[in-house]
């Protein structure tokens, strides 16, 4: 195997005060690892 049959590795980090905090749930960082993901990336969940 190649680096070029490798796929890449990404990791998706929202930083924000409020989704941290639990006001709000966090729906960017579920839809950027889905994204990656469907480009051939493997990456871990999302955190906040």
């Amino acid at each position: 195997m190649t680096d070029q049959d490798t796929p890449g590795r990404a990791a998706v980090l929202t930083v924000s005060d409020r989704a941290a905090a639990g006001a709000f749930v966090d729906t960017a960082g579920p839809a950027v690892a889905s994204m990656r993901r469907e480009a051939g990336f493997a990456a871990a969940d999302p955190d906040v």
